[in-house]
């Protein structure tokens, strides 16, 4: 007896589409594969590592088409779940296979209720798991027709893919800065590939300048500068926030950026010996009216996985804005310039 025929008989039919979830794309593997990476962070899940297995038989003597397995966690999750059954520490971290069949791309997973439906798991972790199992579907549809995508959705894949860089050239990470910043790379040429919904309409000067930014950064990347590309590659949240505000598209990452240069203005006030009241009040009023757009991302915008994540912050950004116009009209208010600092660090 095989194996699908012992899980048959514990009613457990691994090819029906009730225990597989299956998508298909247009893209080739190494492209669904960069999605997909795109699709992970955005959903607030944690890229683990990604395996060639038609590489790995290779090295065996065995040829196959090409075969990605990609791994993706969520730490709050994660830990929820070992905290409740250490036992299913063998179930993380999620997968999803990649591979071509028939002349298109497959992305496949087994549904991760029924992996814990059949280690015997608690109720509340199975409850944990279909909102896992969720979050995938939707990762897995970023990547299923590109050709129907929108500009929207390549703003967020491309935008991802310079959040990443950013992180991994400011902690000089070199194995994830040269990944993100290759990735980064394809993503963005995409606006202007044959066909993409952005081709026409994305402003010429402005992909020009991405382009040429990204090439530099990935050249000092290249020589071991990861500070200097980090440096190079911050003007580009700026760029971007600039012109998809003024073309009424803007993001969460837009107005994370507006609220950013918000505190980055108050704390170069405060650096100054006569900075007069005045302008400091309309400082704030501006930092008031950006923490009062993200607020509203919080409260509308954010899956429930994600929410968690973000209560502290804005626990802590309420507080310290509180606490800025508490003060405001007082010597002390210059003080707080360090506390903004770190509010900046924080948030970023």
């Amino acid at each position: 007896m095989g194996i699908s025929d012992i899980l048959r008989t514990e009613g457990i039919m691994l090819s029906t589409a009730d225990n597989i979830l299956e998508r298909e794309s247009s893209l080739s593997v190494e492209a669904a594969v960069d999605r997909l990476e795109a699709a992970i962070r955005w959903e607030g899940f944690n890229l683990i590592g990604k395996h060639d297995l038609a590489a790995s038989l290779a090295k065996e003597g065995i040829q196959r088409p090409p075969y990605m397995v990609v791994e993706a966690c969520h730490p709050i999750i994660a830990s929820g779940v070992l905290d409740t059954a250490p036992s299913l520490g063998s179930m993380m971290p999620c997968a999803i296979a990649v591979f071509p069949r028939d002349g298109r791309t497959v992305l496949s997973t087994i549904r991760t209720p029924k992996l814990a439906e059949l280690a015997g798991a608690p109720e509340g972790v199975v409850k944990q798991a279909a909102v896992v199992d969720a979050t995938m579907e939707r990762m897995m549809a970023w990547v299923v027709e590109p050709e129907l995508q929108t500009q929207d959705l390549q703003w967020s894949e491309a935008t991802e893919f310079y959040k990443v860089s950013l992180f991994a050239t400011g902690s000089a990470d070199m194995l994830l800065a040269s990944t993100s910043l290759a990735a980064f790379s394809r993503s963005w040429s995409r606006f202007k590939a044959p066909g993409s919904p952005s081709e026409s309409t994305i402003d010429a000067q402005l992909w020009g300048e991405t382009n040429h930014t990204i090439d530099a950064a990935r050249e000092q990347a290249g020589k071991g500068a990861l500070l200097d590309a980090h440096e190079t590659l911050e003007p580009i949240r700026q760029l971007w926030s600039q012109y998809r505000t003024a073309n009424a598209r803007a993001t969460r990452f837009d107005r994370s950026t507006r609220y950013h240069a918000a505190i980055e203005a108050i704390i170069r006030a405060t650096s100054e010996s006569n900075v007069e009241q005045t302008r400091l009040a309309a400082l704030t009023a501006k930092l008031m009216q950006c923490w009062a757009e993200l607020q509203g991302d919080f409260e509308t915008n954010w899956s429930e996985i994600r929410r968690a994540q973000w209560d502290r912050l804005i626990m802590v950004n309420q507080a310290a804005i509180d606490t800025w116009n508490s003060t405001m009209t007082t010597d002390s208010a210059k003080s707080l310039d360090i506390e903004f600092q770190k509010l900046f660090m924080a948030f970023g």
